[in-house]
């Protein structure tokens, strides 16, 4: 490793470090439904909620939606150049 490589090394390992800490706490959150006692109470409330479904599935179409325009932006169609 070289000493020019050296910041970007420590940016990668600072953010591998720190990355799966907000993961986890709202891992530990989600299960803490009720006070002190980790539990999928949480989820089983929420999941079969048809208003929740619905927000879910929205939220998924618009995340596809903006991948794929995001990629025909930054990559368009062989025929469009």
């Amino acid at each position: 490793m070289t000493l020019s490589r050296l910041p970007s090394w420590f940016g990668f390992v600072l953010g591998a470090r720190f990355f799966p800490v907000p993961l986890t706490g709202t891992l530990a959150f989600s299960l803490r439904a009720r006070r002190g006692v980790y539990s999928p109470d949480a989820y089983r409330t929420v999941l079969p909620d048809p208003m929740f479904q619905q927000t879910m599935l929205c939220s998924l179409i618009l995340s596809v939606a903006a991948i794929v325009l995001g990629v025909l932006i930054v990559a368009p169609p062989s025929g469009c150049a």
